[in-house]
């Protein structure tokens, strides 16, 4: 019967594993997909940037007719589409980490989907995802308007009491754990001393019936 258990814990842990790598390289498969179409964006608006820029110079240095008034504002002009270029440039970064915990998400749900109930690693899965949502909850939040922005500090404290209140669960599901072991122990050494007696009863009982019969 152990040996059944054990046979059958195997080959859930090995079951586990592979469904395991499997979402392992589904996830490197969709960020390596984010990755290539964030660093498009990037290269379209350093060209659009570029090509702008280079036209604006080209006026500046070959248009006769225009005045220094007129220079000077398509010198201008350059400084307004670079700080664009470095606005636009920041937003893909944000969007970037959005996706990104985005798949972090999606991946943490799967892998909660395969543990046991119960668990402690299901407990720290829990913990991660929600750590996962407090991050994307604050750059959201840093995308709105300063009058529609939260505070930060109220958002971390939402978090940090979930968080908290997941990781007291968690420390009653370790000692339950704990206590789990001891009983499993407890209850081996009673029955490894019960078989030992039974194994004394039987040789005596089998010492007095050849004592009868001789």
């Amino acid at each position: 019967e152990g040996k059944k258990k054990r046979d059958k814990e195997d080959r859930t842990l090995e079951i586990r594993k592979k469904n395991l790598e499997a979402l392992a390289k589904f996830q490197e498969s969709e960020t390596a997909l984010m990755e290539e179409g964030l660093e498009k964006r990037r290269m379209a608006i350093r060209d659009s940037y570029n090509t702008e820029k280079a036209e604006l110079e080209n006026q500046i240095a070959n248009e006769k007719d225009l005045t220094e008034e007129s220079r000077q504002a398509l010198r201008d002009t350059i400084i307004n589409l670079e700080k664009k270029m470095q606005k636009d440039l920041t937003q893909v970064d944000i969007d970037g980490n959005l996706e990104r915990l985005k798949l972090e998400e999606e991946y943490l749900n799967l892998r909660l989907e395969l543990v046991e109930k119960g668990t402690v690693e299901e407990s720290d899965l829990k913990i991660l995802i929600m750590e996962n949502a407090r991050k994307r909850e604050l750059i959201e939040n840093n995308k709105l308007t300063v009058e529609m922005r939260q505070s930060e500090a109220a958002i971390n404290e939402k978090w940090d009491m979930l968080i908290a209140k997941e990781r007291l669960q968690n420390i009653s599901a370790i000692e339950l754990a704990a206590f789990d072991i001891k009983q499993a122990a407890a209850e081996a050494e009673f029955n490894l001393i019960n078989r030992s007696e039974y194994a004394k009863s039987k040789f005596r009982l089998k010492q007095e019936k050849e004592r009868w019969e001789e």
